[in-house]
């Protein structure tokens, strides 16, 4: 269970109020049902040769199992992100420990990893679980229809959403100026129908 860091009592106060926080239980339960999904898939899927793109990794905690994991396939594992110091961070925290899976990592923006082309191969499993929230629904589109087409053959795209009606914006907004995109259940399944294509199959699972 997370405990309190802080050294003043005010501190400890915030601490525990931000922990008890539903949407940051939610986070915390995010990685953790990512990381089952993912562990899923490697152990069912019939290819020997397996290509995860993880988009906007940020310090890959889902992965731990991953990396712990010995797969009778060969499993790679693309992370990229913006920020170079989380990378650095995921690649220290996880080759150490590694089995039989190959980590590569890519410093760039989403805005332009697609663009510029540096895959030269589809992928038979793109997920993000920690950006969707925040982005415009110009980005947002784009950047899903672009991992759509990145997808090989009966490839699976995952991405995690907040239903902002079961989260109050303000217990975020006001005392740490943390800001969302607001798409509810229902409205995001009517993005996806509306703005996306190329896809077969459309799933929808609660955590």
């Amino acid at each position: 269970f997370p405990v309190t860091i802080s050294a003043t009592n005010i501190g400890k106060f915030f601490d525990r109020n931000f922990l008890n926080d539903p949407l940051s239980i939610a986070v915390v339960q995010r990685v953790n049902t990512m990381s089952r999904l993912l562990q899923d898939y490697l152990a069912t899927s019939p290819k020997e040769e397996i290509h995860v793109l993880n988009i906007a990794s940020g310090s890959g905690f889902e992965l731990l199992p991953i990396a712990k994991t010995e797969h009778a396939k060969e499993v790679h594992i693309h992370c990229f992100d913006q920020e170079l110091a989380s990378l650095i961070y995921l690649e220290g925290r996880l080759k150490p420990i590694n089995k039989n899976t190959h980590f590569h990592c890519y410093t760039e923006d989403i805005r332009q990893f697609f663009k510029k082309g540096q895959y030269n191969r589809t992928f038979d499993y793109i997920y993000n679980i920690g950006l969707a929230d925040y982005l415009p629904d110009r980005v947002f589109k784009n950047l899903m229809q672009e991992a759509i087409n990145a997808l090989s053959l009966e490839g699976r795209f995952v991405i995690a959403h907040k239903d902002y009606l079961k989260f109050p914006f303000q217990y975020q907004a006001w005392p740490c100026d943390w800001h969302f995109v607001r798409r509810s259940y229902e409205g995001f399944q009517i993005f996806v129908s509306g703005n996306i294509t190329n896809y077969s199959n459309l799933n929808i699972t609660f955590e």
